[in-house]
């Protein structure tokens, strides 16, 4: 039976149940240790709201410098979810040095360690990789990770989550060159209009058709993002890919993360700028994305199909 690493050990494939495949417990407080028993009493409160709604697993695609193992391991036996963390770096900006000017070997070695042994020295491994471009164009830096993330995807059968905004045809071509299967790789925020390049609804949605054909999958979280991308355009998309056979190569959630202020209020992401996202909580996976699927034809049985058994076959060869 495959073994899926997760935050208190591993678990049986079959085990996921419905999976939350993009979200973030701590990704901008992490080096703020003043604010560790309000970011974690948030955490397990939200993370328990998710699993009474039938959330069973989260997966935190916050690597590096992301990760406060401190936080994650006290967090742990307060919620019932199981969370799946991952290995790999964010966008170059995010990352900092020395991790930046690490080789391509180097990052195979840290990756293939968090994997196998553990993050930090905690013996806590990894289960997935995450890796992150900023435009179509990619950088040196960017394909040296992408190659490294190719390498060792291969090698070990994890899945790569992929922060997409724009680009997920250079990260799909890069990765494959190098030797990842495309099926284990799914590119995130990709329905974000800024990343279109140009491209119409239309021709945006013919263009993440062609990643899911060569084997690709999509994830979906941009509810109660309209800023971004209208509900009307979202549903667009993914009921074009439903409509053509791609039910299998869809995934979604809402990316959530959160931020501790100086005062202790809890600012949700984009919140200052567009207060309606203030609710944008994991809940609303279920109580928001759900019904908006619903109402635009969407079954429960495409529902489940993609927050459970697609993330399910998306771990299903992982060897680690």
């Amino acid at each position: 039976m495959t073994k899926i690493q997760t935050l208190t050990g591993p678990i049986d494939l079959d085990q996921l149940g419905e999976t939350m495949m993009h979200e973030h417990v701590f990704f901008w407080n992490w080096g703020e240790e003043h604010k560790r028993s309000a970011s974690i009493a948030y955490a397990r409160d939200e993370l328990n709201k998710l699993s009474a709604c039938g959330a069973s697993t989260l997966v935190d695609v916050g690597p590096l410098p992301h990760r406060n193992m401190a936080w994650y391991q006290e967090l742990a036996p307060q919620v019932e979810i199981k969370i799946i963390l991952s290995t790999g770096f964010y966008l170059e900006a995010f990352t900092p040095e020395p991790a930046r000017s690490l080789s391509e070997s180097a990052c195979i070695d840290r990756f293939l360690r968090e994997l196998t042994e553990g993050i930090q020295g905690t013996g806590v491994r990894a289960g997935l990789i995450k890796a992150a471009s900023n435009k179509a164009q990619l950088t040196d830096w960017e394909m040296k990770v992408l190659r490294a993330a190719a390498r060792v995807q291969r090698e070990t059968g994890v899945p790569v989550c992929l922060h997409s905004c724009e680009g997920a045809r250079s990260q799909f071509d890069v990765l494959v060159a190098n030797g990842a299967d495309p099926e284990r790789l799914y590119f995130s925020h990709v329905e974000a209009e800024f990343g279109w390049e140009n491209r119409t609804l239309k021709e945006e949605a013919r263009y993440l058709e062609a990643i899911c054909r060569e084997g690709g999958s999509l994830f979906f979280n941009n509810y109660q993002f309209e800023f971004d991308t209208p509900h009307e355009d979202l549903m667009y998309i993914m009921h074009y890919l439903l409509d053509r056979g791609y039910l299998n190569r869809m995934m979604f959630g809402m990316d959530v993360n959160f931020n501790v202020g100086d005062d202790g209020y809890i600012w949700m992401e984009a919140e200052k700028e567009h207060p309606e996202t203030k609710y944008r909580n994991w809940e609303a996976i279920y109580t928001g994305f759900v019904p908006l699927l619903k109402s635009w034809g969407f079954t429960d049985e495409h529902i489940r199909t993609m927050l459970r058994d697609n993330p399910r076959a998306m771990f299903s060869t992982t060897r680690i």
